[in-house]
């Protein structure tokens, strides 16, 4: 499935400015809030990100400390 996003040119521009790939942080984001909300599971993220189980669990590590 694709999804497109609109967002306003001032917020497109701010986030720009930020490293990393807009889509991709956006994906991520999607898959933290479903790992968090137990709406994935830790395999859906990896799978999701495209990252394998070590990679994964550093990402992951964050959610499970707060």
């Amino acid at each position: 499935m694709q999804v497109t996003v609109q967002l306003p040119d001032n917020i497109a521009r701010q986030l720009s400015q930020s490293p990393g790939d807009i889509p991709r942080r956006i994906l991520e984001a999607v898959a933290v809030e479903g790992y968090r909300s137990e709406q994935l599971s830790r395999g859906q993220v990896s799978e999701l990100l495209g990252l394998n189980f070590w990679e994964t669990e550093a990402s992951l590590q964050v959610l499970r400390c707060c």
